[in-house]
């Protein structure tokens, strides 16, 4: 038997174990119990992988980000800046905005409309 045909057999041989389905007998509250415990166990896995707000504003935004979060053009972006009213930040020669800040504007401006 060559090598090909040797790794065929196993493959075929593994995919015949997976084909095999077993029926348990459970009742209607065994069932539920089970599913409840899954999707519990589920539902913390994600609340651990998803930051609290407090921590998401923590963040920082690039230049193009923010426009389209506000949905205004660089220009704009560029004369808010200069005209203070939604200050960046410089890291090298890169523009970023802290997004608490820009979510405060954002808030304002829902407010005005």
């Amino acid at each position: 038997m060559d090598w090909m045909t040797y790794a065929n057999f196993n493959q075929k041989k593994q995919i015949n174990k997976m084909d095999k389905i077993q029926f348990f007998q459970l009742s209607l509250q065994e069932l539920e119990a089970i599913i409840r415990q899954a999707v519990a166990t589920e539902l913390k896995v994600v609340n651990m992988k998803t930051p609290t707000p407090k921590e998401n504003l923590d963040e920082i935004l690039t230049r193009t980000e923010v426009s389209k979060l506000l949905k205004i053009s660089m220009t704009t972006l560029f004369h808010w800046h200069n005209q203070e009213i939604l200050v960046n930040r410089k890291v090298g020669r890169r523009v970023y905005y802290k997004k608490s800040d820009v979510m405060d504007k954002l808030n304002n401006l829902n407010d005005v409309a």
